[in-house]
């Protein structure tokens, strides 16, 4: 998944990513982007948008805080933010 904002920075999302700030005020990873976000996510894209569509789920959350969210369907993305792995603090890899 990578989100984008309106002033041109992007951010490759991981399962360490932190999510903070408020209504136009966005910062992922310590990055602070600027509305409108676009958010790019590699799947299959009906699975994809039907679970943006649950009952309760994104695009209803969104639409209770005033907002619009727009799903595209598309065949090919291109996620092209970068992501630096961060060292393990607990577990390390082991040799081949």
């Amino acid at each position: 998944i990578q989100v984008a904002g309106a002033n041109s920075r992007q951010v490759r999302i991981g399962i360490d990513s932190a999510v903070t700030g408020s209504g136009g005020a966005v910062t992922i990873d310590g990055e602070l982007l600027s509305p409108p976000y676009a958010v790019v996510a590699i799947g299959d894209p009906p699975t994809l948008a039907a679970a943006l569509n649950i009952p309760g789920g994104v695009i209803d959350t969104v639409a209770r805080a005033g907002g619009t969210l727009t799903v595209e369907q598309a065949t090919q993305v291109r996620v092209t933010a970068l992501r630096v792995p961060r060292t393990a603090q607990y577990a390390r890899p082991v040799g081949r």
